[in-house]
Parts: C-alpha cells; sequence; structure tokens
C-alpha cells in the first residue's frame, strides 16, 4: 500500500470511528432518558436501578462525545499530514492537544510498568517527556504507580519535595503547571495522558479523565468488531518515538539483560551527559554507544 493509500485509509478509519461514537452517544442518549422517565413514573423500590442507569449512560454519552472529537480532529490533522511523513500516533497527539487545551504527551507501559511506547504533540511535552524518562521522576511515572491523577504546580515548594530534579527542568520549558492522569482500567493501567501549562487544574482534571477514558475504550481498545484492533496500528514500531524501544531491545541482546535495565543504563548515561534519552539511543542504535 502506498503512503498516499496509508493516509487516505487512516482519515477513513478516523471518520467511521466518530460516527460510530456518534451513533454509541445517542443510544446511550435515549437509555438515560428512558430511565429518567421510569425514575419519574416508576415504583420506589427500582429507584435505585433507575438513578444507577441514569448516571451510567449519562456518563457514556460524555464518553462517546469526547471519543468522537478526538476522531475527528485526528481525521482533520491526517488530512493536513504531509505524504512523505508515517501516518503515525503525532496527529492523533495533536488533535488531543488540541482538545485539552495545551501540549500533551502519552506514555504507554508494559511489563514491570516500563515505558514500551511514548508520544507527544509538540516540542514542548516531548522535552518534558523525556526529561522524565532521563530522571525517573515526574507525574506520568507517579500517576501510573497510583492509578490516580496526578496534579503539580511548577513553582510550588511542596511539589519540588516531590520531584527536585524534574520541576526545574520544566520550569526551564516555561511550563507552570502539570497535569497527568492514568489511562487504562480500574483492573489494569495501560499508561498515562499528560498535559503541560494548562492552568485551571481542576477542570483540566476533569475533561483530561475523559479525555484518557475516551482514549482508553474508543481507540487503544477499540475493537473492528472480528476481534482486531484497527487503531493499534497508530502504536506499531513505526510510530512515535520507536529509536528508543530499539535501542532498549539491542541492549538486552547485547548485554543479557532485561528491558528495565537496559532502560536504567539509557537513563544514566542521558543524565550524566545532559542529552535527552532519545539521544543515546539514536547513538546506540548506530552503534556509537556501546553502554558496555
Amino acid at each position: 500500500m502506498s503512503p498516499r493509500d496509508q493516509l487516505r485509509a487512516a482519515i477513513l478509519l478516523a471518520t467511521a470511528m466518530a460516527e460510530h461514537e456518534r451513533q454509541c452517544a445517542e443510544r446511550s442518549q435515549r437509555f438515560a432518558e428512558r430511565h429518567e422517565r421510569l425514575l419519574a413514573s416508576g415504583a420506589s423500590e427500582h429507584r435505585d436501578l433507575h438513578e444507577r442507569m441514569v448516571a451510567v449512560n449519562r456518563g457514556s454519552v460524555g464518553r462517546h462525545l469526547a471519543a468522537r472529537r478526538i476522531h475527528l480532529a485526528h481525521a482533520e490533522r491526517l488530512r493536513k499530514w504531509r505524504l512523505d511523513q508515517t501516518p503515525g500516533a503525532e496527529p492523533l497527539m495533536s488533535a488531543m492537544a488540541e482538545i485539552v487545551g495545551a501540549p500533551a504527551a502519552l506514555t504507554l507501559v508494559g511489563r514491570n510498568l516500563a515505558q514500551a511506547y511514548a508520544s507527544a504533540s509538540d516540542r514542548i511535552a516531548e522535552a518534558a517527556q523525556d526529561l522524565e524518562l532521563m530522571l525517573g521522576e515526574g507525574p506520568m511515572t507517579d500517576a501510573v504507580r497510583a492509578g490516580a491523577p496526578v496534579v503539580a504546580e511548577v513553582t510550588s515548594g511542596s511539589d519540588a519535595l516531590r520531584w527536585p530534579l524534574y520541576l526545574p527542568a520544566l520550569a526551564d520549558l516555561g511550563v507552570r503547571e502539570v497535569i497527568a492522569v492514568p489511562v487504562g482500567s480500574r483492573w489494569s493501567c495501560l499508561g498515562a495522558l499528560a498535559v503541560f501549562g494548562p492552568g485551571h487544574a481542576a477542570a483540566t482534571v476533569r475533561r483530561l479523565g475523559q479525555v484518557a477514558d475516551a482514549l482508553t475504550q474508543s481507540v487503544l481498545l477499540a475493537s473492528d468488531g472480528s476481534g482486531g484492533f484497527p487503531y493499534l496500528t497508530f502504536f506499531d514500531v513505526d510510530a512515535g518515538r520507536s529509536t528508543l524501544h530499539q535501542a532498549v531491545g539491542m541492549l538486552c541482546e547485547r548485554l543479557g539483560c532485561g528491558p528495565a535495565d537496559a532502560l536504567a543504563l539509557l537513563q544514566a548515561r542521558a543524565f550524566a551527559a545532559g542529552l535527552a534519552v532519545e539521544t543515546v539511543a539514536a547513538g546506540v542504535v548506530r552503534r556509537e554507544i556501546t553502554l558496555d
């Protein structure tokens, strides 16, 4: 399939997913209205059931509409995507940054919570994400470990105690506030979604949580009905910043260590040299850095 055909297929997929989410939102809206009518006229012993169903379906309406916005914004970004670039997750991240109103970054984790995928909407978000990976501390790390939202003011003294290395470096990027929420379900954390410098923390946490929920259910885990997950093609080895993962694999094979140890070696070299982790990873891939 040619790059132009790949791009066209990606746009069609995003548009189709947006229409699917619109239909799901309408269905949930009808269910919510039905239970509201039953709540008003039904027997008192069923009141708790109808109240729960109203809350569940109203929540579903919000999630489906948020997912629809993600897909529509993604399709629009893809239409503007240059054909000489791989239509990967970057347009998707740009779309999410547009929705939440701030630079955004997504980190997906694998076993032992080691980073498996990283993508960002712009240079600020990418630099903040690289800082967290290099220093081993920060909001996305904490959001994944705690399974809960993390909010920090960059100039706050109390938050500086939590991330003594990360926050000063983040301040140098001009970021005033950072918010991260886990991506996944109550049973399994897939990663974290973060925004940098949004302000209005309480409102942003709610909006970002809704976007993360929509991202999980309607992008990462969106099935095509036949057991496939078409959107996961945006998160393959050709999308995002895959150099890091290639370097980790090379170090694992060369040194006989696990992915966590290989990543730790990259982090240590990056920290010592004052470089982004991906810069060191690129040197490993080009065999200019051995880390032996």
